[in-house]
């Protein structure tokens, strides 16, 4: 009899070490099928996935909205350390999706002109706005939480806080990524510099694919922290032990 409760303990044990591997292992396998889908995807379209409010930076948004989605829903049934954590996460998600909306406009010059892209648009300022006032808003919050701040502290520089590290410098990688301008030092005219135009072209395509899916994998693994919620529970196993 004993012996069976030890063993079923053991058991028990073991599935709890195991389990966090087990989910880890999952996602690392669904990253890799969804990069595979979007690397055959960008050669059959000749990279056409990165241009601007194009699939990538939709699939992009789609994902970071579900990342808000589910710390809104873990905030709403939490509460203290917990909870604060989660609205601040919540903030992060909202500044992630103010970064990547695009409010470009399209500006077409001729017919047999090529057109280009106006950045600095009434939207566009309204977004960089939002995004101030988001950041604006999680000082006013942090400060309202300043009791809770040690314990959120402790519980991003636990163990379970990986995914967000890793997600911090999948964004910054993606940034270093970005692709340079056109350079002609060598002064080309005529179908050389044509050449050198298609060239670059299709180099700076490939950059953005890069770029974008960085970012893109970045998003996941946000989502993944999220659904996981191992800084929250965390947090919340040690609320209740004290």
């Amino acid at each position: 009899m004993g012996m069976g409760v030890h063993r079923d303990q053991g058991s028990v044990r073991a599935m709890l070490v195991f389990k966090p591997f087990g989910t880890v292992l999952t996602f690392t396998l669904c990253l890799i099928v969804i990069n595979g889908i979007l690397l055959v995807w960008a050669w059959l379209s000749s990279y056409g996935i990165v241009n601007e409010n194009g699939p990538i930076e939709n699939i992009q948004l789609l994902i970071l909205g579900l990342s808000f989605v589910t710390y809104v829903l873990i905030f709403s049934k939490q509460e203290g350390a917990a909870q604060n954590l989660a609205a601040v996460f919540c903030f992060l998600c909202i500044f992630l999706i103010l970064k990547e909306l695009d409010f470009k406009e399209l500006r077409i010059v001729g017919p047999n002109i090529k057109s280009y892209w106006v950045e600095n648009t009434i939207l566009e300022r309204i977004r960089k706005l939002l995004s101030w006032f988001i950041l604006l808003l999680l000082m006013v919050f942090l400060i309202s939480r300043t009791r809770d701040i040690p314990s959120m502290v402790r519980a991003m520089i636990s163990w379970p806080a990986w995914p967000f590290y890793l997600c911090f410098a999948l964004l910054l990688l993606s940034q270093a990524l970005e692709h340079p301008g056109f350079r002609n030092p060598d002064e080309l005219v005529g179908p050389e510099l044509l050449q050198a135009l298609a060239e670059f072209h299709r180099s700076q395509a490939i950059g953005k694919f890069r770029e974008e899916l960085i970012e893109l994998n970045a998003y996941l693994v946000l989502l993944y922290a999220a659904h996981s919620s191992a800084v929250i529970s965390c947090l919340i196993n040690s609320c209740d032990k004290k």
